[in-house]
């Protein structure tokens, strides 16, 4: 099994390989960071003249899904047994050149559902409806920070917190969550190794389909993953 990625930024990559781990327990070699690349994997003078938003940015995503340059490349393959994992939150879905349908608000679960089926409606339009048979949608409510926080509190919903990164932010502070130094060394990482730390227990199969239960996006999420065994 061959996956790719395409992410708005390096966390949300970094979230997504964990929870494929914990589902599928893939290795990192069977993983391809489509959007945004892999530092490591850019050119140092490429690297150089790069601009912040070209790293995290729902744009990138979405020009991706138009230009479908690195998508045919992936797909270019002998291998059959190869999908990408697209992701957006939608807390920017308001912007220009996002913009989706809002659907009504009276029932939670109801409006959590079919926002990220307006958001992935959304995506097949941007894709022009090509390869979506081997798409997997990781469609976020509001930030994909919502879903980590499941990690850290004990809400029924965390898709309901306004901020989720702020309040995720909130949470790691708190005395009892980190001693002082793990802290200190949190922050020292990059934005992927801090959040791959953050997201680690997604990687066991146990206590993701545990948390899954306190994240509606997250649950349906991994419902799409376990389909594609």
């Amino acid at each position: 099994m061959r996956v790719g990625i395409i992410a708005e930024g390096h966390s949300d990559r970094a979230v997504i390989t964990n929870i494929l781990k914990g589902l599928l327990n893939i290795n990192q070699t069977d993983i391809k960071y489509i959007r945004p690349q892999d530092p490591d994997e850019i050119d140092e003078t490429d690297l150089s003249q790069m601009q912040a938003e070209e790293f995290s940015n729902w744009t990138i995503v979405k020009q991706e899904c138009i230009d479908k340059i690195e998508i045919n490349k992936f797909f270019d393959k002998i291998e059959n047994n190869r999908f990408i994992v697209i992701h957006l939150d939608t807390d920017t879905r308001f912007e220009k050149g996002y913009e989706v349908s809002e659907p009504s608000k009276e029932n939670t679960p109801s409006y959590f559902t079919a926002l990220r089926e307006n958001i992935k409606n959304k995506i097949n339009e941007w894709l022009e409806n090509q390869f979506v048979e081997n798409m997997i949608y990781a469609i976020a409510i509001e930030e994909i920070d919502a879903w980590i926080l499941t990690i850290y509190t004990n809400s029924e919903e965390t898709g309901i917190f306004p901020n989720a990164k702020e309040r995720l932010l909130k949470e790691i502070n708190k005395p009892n969550t980190f001693s002082e130094k793990e802290r200190k060394k949190l922050f020292q990482l990059d934005t992927f190794q801090r959040y791959h730390s953050l997201s680690y227990d997604f990687r066991k199969p146990k206590k993701l389909a545990q948390l899954a239960s306190q994240n509606l996006s997250l649950k349906l999420f991994c419902k799409d993953l376990q389909e594609m065994e």
